[in-house]
């Protein structure tokens, strides 16, 4: 593949914000928004064939942010009395795993 076939490939496999994902609360949904955003650099230093160092770096600084963010989502769940809030920190310690 071609420098530009890959990049529309690469632009094909990136995650995007949908309306859907919106949860109303807009602090969390910049959260989610900044973490797609992290995500696409990963793919793009991948596909452009960055250093390992720099593909690391960000994958660590991604890692730290979601675990951050998961902690923070489930405080609020908490405190608002989520009835989700089970389910979903078994999703986050599912992708917690998965991680490492």
């Amino acid at each position: 593949m071609g420098k530009k076939a890959d990049m529309e490939h690469a632009h094909s496999l990136s995650p995007k914000w949908r309306e859907n994902l919106a949860t109303g609360i807009i602090s969390i949904d910049q959260l989610h928004r900044n973490f797609l955003e992290k995500i696409n650099d990963l793919i793009r230093a991948c596909i452009d064939g960055r250093p390992k160092e720099e593909v690391i770096h960000l994958m660590g600084y991604l890692k730290g942010d979601i675990q951050t963010h998961f902690a923070e989502e489930e405080a609020f769940q908490l405190k608002h009395k989520s009835p989700e809030l089970l389910a979903h920190k078994s999703q986050h310690d599912e992708l917690i795993v998965r991680l490492k």
